[in-house]
């Protein structure tokens, strides 16, 4: 009879993955973290959905050519702290993934 593979344990995220500069740079302060024990599939889904918000805000800027409509002020910033946001949920996916291996 052939063995039954285990089940795999739900993949979560791990808490702790900061991010969101704030204050001066030699601080090295970041304002927001990650929850821990979040859906991995959530915050996976979570994390394309800001990722295409801001691809389509950066084609609209690169389609805008010198209308003035291009990326600027709080739109850059807006790309910046989306960016910050995504990269954290990865990590703490990734990290959730290591757990699971060890």
């Amino acid at each position: 009879m052939a063995r039954a593979n285990p089940t795999p344990a739900k993949m979560t995220t791990r808490q702790g993955s900061a991010f969101m500069s704030t204050g001066h740079v030699d601080k090295h302060q970041r304002l927001l973290s990650v929850n821990g024990d979040i859906d991995a599939v959530d915050d996976l889904e979570t994390a394309s959905a800001m990722l295409q918000a801001t691809f389509d805000l950066l084609h609209d800027a690169g389609m805008a050519g010198n209308n003035d409509q291009g990326l600027q002020g709080n739109s850059a910033w807006l790309v910046l702290h989306t960016l910050e946001t995504v990269h954290a949920l990865i990590d703490s996916v990734g990290q959730g993934l290591e757990e699971a291996q060890q």
